[in-house]
């Protein structure tokens, strides 16, 4: 990555256990600590080189605005506890370009970092077609998009399985949706509801995706955010068997039975 230029030629990371993580800045008690450690090496290994590792290029650490990014990785059960680089979403394109990654379509990058996105087999890419199916029979004018890219802020790349979209003239042709475009974001999920689906949840609400339904089919629920607010929604509701769902579209209001989606 290197070589494709990708990374920076003196980017500080290494590759662990097979994860690209980032090499934490040192303080100066441990820079201190490190040419003290090198002095008393190459004194006693004579006419050995020996190198402290510090660089001094300004650039060599990676840096990130903490008002762009959503998730602390390091935290989370997931990543933990590994210092996961994060690309932004020129980068992710140049990773799919020099054929580092396959094929975009297995991937999507949240909040900077690259995740597999193809879990949508079986029973569950069943499900998506068929919550797609509804969403489409409700909508007429406005764009519906499955499993499709939407571009949130300069580190999200993400795959909501369904987004209703404003029309645009070129019908997106000229690049993908943006938050501001989005007015319902749809995702389904089984067993793995706390995961990917929660992360995507944080990262639509920082980029003021309006709406957005959860469908979880193990509980047979759908969680609906609204009133996107930091990292989250001030409006959060759970609606069951028998409770009628509403997302507002820019012509007319998305009317969906639970029970349609979770049955």
């Amino acid at each position: 990555m290197r070589e494709a230029g990708i990374l920076a030629a003196r980017a500080r990371v290494e590759l662990l256990d097979g994860v690209l993580v980032d090499m934490p800045r040192p303080t100066e008690r441990e820079m201190e600590i490190t040419r003290r450690v090198a002095e008393v090496l190459t004194e006693r290994l004579g006419n050995a080189t020996v190198q402290p590792g510090e660089p001094f290029h300004p650039e060599a650490y990676a840096t990130f605005d903490p008002t762009l990014m959503v998730h602390d990785w390091e935290t989370l059960p997931l990543t933990r506890p590994y210092r996961l680089h994060r690309f932004s979403v020129d980068e992710y394109r140049s990773l799919v370009e020099a054929g580092v990654l396959p094929s975009q379509n297995r991937y999507e990058l949240l909040d900077g970092v690259v995740l597999e996105a193809d879990p949508r087999r079986g029973r569950l890419r069943r499900r998506i077609e068929h919550a797609a199916r509804l969403v489409r029979e409700r909508v007429h004018s406005n764009i519906v998009r499955v499993r499709e890219p939407v571009r949130l802020g300069p580190f999200s790349l993400l795959r909501p399985d369904v987004a209703v979209c404003r029309d645009r003239a070129d019908g997106y042709r000229a690049g993908p949706p943006r938050g501001e475009d989005v007015v319902l974001a749809l995702d389904v999920a089984d067993d793995r509801a706390d995961d990917i689906s929660s992360l995507r949840w944080a990262v639509y609400a920082r980029w003021e995706i309006r709406t957005t339904w959860l469908v979880d089919l193990q509980k047979s629920i759908v969680r609906v955010g609204q009133e996107p607010c930091r990292s989250d929604y001030a409006r959060v509701e759970t609606y069951r068997s028998g409770q009628t769902l509403r997302a507002p579209a820019a012509f007319a209001d998305i009317v969906i039975g639970v029970g349609d989606l979770v049955g």
